[in-house]
């Protein structure tokens, strides 16, 4: 793989023929996959160590963990580029909001409107339990809380209702600080240099216990991940894929894992590799979102459905739970994309509402 690249990341980033999306899907696909063994087993239960990720690193991390780490390098990469292609401030947060929110709206109706009614032993009282307060603050909290479905899943391994929506609210944070960076006209290479050594530091001293910060609080993570992915933007004519780098970097990582900065593999060393992988020549994925970009429906509803189906199959083997999980996500993610996500995307990307913002921007 590494002699068919020998060109600096600068040349490569505006080229189409890549494998964003393919890797999206993996990385959604793998956050599937990783939950499946907390949700099935328990969050104490030892079969987590069989967790492949989990397993290869000796328990540094889980496959759900990097996924979620690499989406926000991507993330930063990407939203980086989108800023510097969109003349106005407003159609670029218009775009952003339009990119989770339908997705989101759907996925909350769904589940509090259709799903849980037929699944609750008693309707009745589900109905009378749902609250439209309760709604709008999950809404604005971007999540879906027990309190607003009643809970149903209260006798499982793990009684969250979706887990991984979590995430969604600190990738909007991350867009605002895009945005307030944007707009005050110091995104930058410096500036952005700067952010970053402070976060990082932040986390290190975090996950070290060295500063008294709650652990749980994941802002310091995410943040620092998704910077990595404006940094790799900044940095791109530095950024050259070849082998010397790979095994130096290499080198570095193999040291670095006997020490307890290895953290640091994952933050500069596998996103390099990320996207060694998604400019590659060898493994050319290109035409993988053909069809759609799945990912991130397989990401918001993977969660909720693989609750349902352990809910309804509660003595379903593992194997069998996590592959019939997957293929209901699936079909789910396909049709959110399809009726939902699409249909936004083109509205983002109106020409007419582009040109108006684009007029308002000037004045």
């Amino acid at each position: 793989m590494a002699k068919d690249i020998k060109m600096y990341l600068n040349n490569l980033y505006l080229n189409k023929t890549n494998n964003f999306d393919f890797i999206r899907f993996i990385l959604a696909s793998l956050v599937l996959y990783s939950h499946s063994y907390i949700l099935y087993y328990g969050q104490n239960s030892l079969e987590l160590k069989n967790e492949f990720i989990h397993y290869i690193t000796n328990g540094l991390i889980d496959g759900g963990a990097i996924a979620v780490n690499l989406f926000f390098v991507v993330s930063g990469f990407l939203i980086t580029i989108s800023w510097f292609n969109t003349k106005s401030h407003i159609h670029f947060i218009i775009k952003r909001l339009l990119r989770i929110l339908p997705g989101f709206i759907a996925l909350m109706a769904i589940t509090i409107f259709i799903i849980v009614p037929l699944l609750t032993s008693d309707l009745e009282l589900y109905i009378n339990h749902i609250s439209i307060g309760n709604i709008i603050k999950d809404f604005v909290k971007l999540t879906i809380s027990p309190i607003s479905v009643m809970n149903i899943f209260e006798e499982l391994p793990k009684n969250t209702v979706n887990g991984s929506l979590w995430t969604l609210k600190y990738e909007l944070y991350c867009y605002m600080m895009i945005l307030i960076l944007g707009v005050l006209r110091i995104l930058n290479k410096k500036v952005v240099t700067l952010i970053f050594i402070i976060f990082l530091s932040i986390y290190l001293l975090q996950i070290n216990d060295i500063i008294s910060f709650n652990r749980g609080i994941p802002i310091p993570r995410l943040f620092t991940y998704f910077l990595v992915g404006i940094l790799i933007y900044f940095y791109k004519d530095k950024i050259k894929f070849d082998n010397k780098t790979l095994l130096g970097l290499l080198a570095i990582s193999i040291v670095l894992s006997f020490t307890p900065l290895k953290i640091l593999i994952l933050i500069f060393f596998v996103p390099y590799i990320l996207f060694y992988f998604i400019y590659s020549n060898t493994f050319k994925f290109y035409a993988f979102g053909k069809y759609g970009d799945f990912s991130y429906g397989i990401y918001i509803y993977a969660f909720f459905i693989q609750q349902c189906v352990l809910y309804i199959f509660r003595d379903m083997n593992f194997y069998s739970y996590m592959i019939i999980s997957y293929i209901v996500t699936l079909i789910f993610a396909i049709l959110s994309w399809h009726l939902i996500e699409k249909t936004s995307l083109k509205l983002s990307h109106n020409k007419k509402l582009k040109q108006y913002l684009n007029r308002k921007q000037d004045k």
